[in-house]
């Protein structure tokens, strides 16, 4: 039997009235994600990756189990069981990863936001690591690529023909994202760049996801801290949450359900606020964040970096720049 040493909080909600039945989704040799009959996706990982769904379970090796999509699961309060598989993890009185909550002090402003989301630009593209949407960020940001020296490499996005076409693909979407914004009718150009956005890409996360998820979450964490209800984020979200029950992963589904009702994993959620607040270990989350996948993490970046740079159009009038 293996033992947790921390679940998520949706772990202990949806287990409050007893057991839950479920199935095994998907299996890799340091994780497995089990589906619930409400489409509850459940991680269940031997690293640290806290999140509202996940268990953290060290030394948890699946090549010595015999699990495999399709298995029946049980997930008690006190044990999640593929009993098929023989396989047992005990999760009772094990730490409960919180919600986080969002910080009582005033939001940064507008000159403070870009001077970190210029930042968390360099930082990322400092990196050694796939770029994915961030290198679109110097042609997108307010203040052009300019000063961010010779990091932004922008012929890097045809380099390969895959690669070109989604990054290509990415920013005429993103074009359309900002226009339905700032315009007097943004409907129409917002349902094209959710259709363009959403499954884009590839992985179990697929790019145009993980950018959605980072972009949601910071708009979402901003309407609360001001206390708004933006008729724009509403209509994206709830396109974002429908388009991505057809057109992409169960994962990511997952993932872009829990950013339109403002909860990410750990790493996520701390980068979004370390940016909207400003505070000092913001260096640190994004570099953090962006060690998550291959591109995952700087797609993230993306869409927090943007959406902290968008933030001033929920307060202007429609049609201003």
């Amino acid at each position: 039997m293996y033992h947790a040493i921390n679940k998520g909080y949706k772990i202990t909600e949806m287990t409050q009235n007893g057991g839950v039945e479920a199935r095994v989704f998907n299996v890799f040799a340091r994780a497995l994600n089990l589906v619930t009959k409400e489409g509850q996706l459940v991680g269940i990982l031997n690293y640290q990756h806290q999140g509202p769904n996940n268990i953290i379970v060290p030394g948890l090796d699946n090549s010595a189990n015999f699990i495999r999509a399709g298995q029946y699961a049980l997930i008690t309060p006190e044990l999640i069981s593929v009993p098929e598989a023989n396989f047992f993890v005990n999760i009772d009185n094990v730490n409960v990863w919180p919600k986080p909550i969002l910080p009582k002090s005033p939001l940064a402003n507008m000159e403070e936001r870009q001077r970190s989301v210029l930042m968390a630009v360099e930082t990322t593209l400092g990196l050694g690591k796939d770029h994915g949407f961030a290198i679109l960020l110097p042609h997108l940001l307010s203040k052009g690529g300019g000063d961010l020296g010779n990091n932004t490499k922008p012929n890097s996005i045809l380099e390969d023909s895959v690669k070109g076409s989604t990054i290509t693909h990415a920013l005429t979407c993103l074009g359309l994202l900002r226009k339905s914004l700032v315009e007097t009718c943004p409907f129409e150009k917002m349902e094209k760049a959710v259709q363009g956005l959403v499954g884009l890409g590839r992985g179990l996360t697929p790019q145009g996801d993980d950018f959605l998820t980072g972009f949601i979450l910071t708009f979402i964490y901003y309407s609360r801290a001001i206390n708004i209800q933006s008729q724009w984020v509403l209509a994206l979200t709830r396109k974002v949450v429908e388009a991505a029950e057809n057109r992409t992963t169960k994962v990511s589904e997952h993932q872009i359900r829990d950013a339109a009702n403002g909860e990410a994993d750990e790493t996520t959620s701390k980068a979004a606020i370390s940016m909207l607040w400003g505070m000092e270990c913001l260096k640190k989350r994004i570099i953090d964040l962006t060690h998550q996948g291959s591109s995952s993490g700087s797609d993230l970046i993306t869409g927090i970096c943007l959406a902290s740079e968008w933030l001033h159009y929920l307060t202007k009038p429609r049609g201003t720049i």
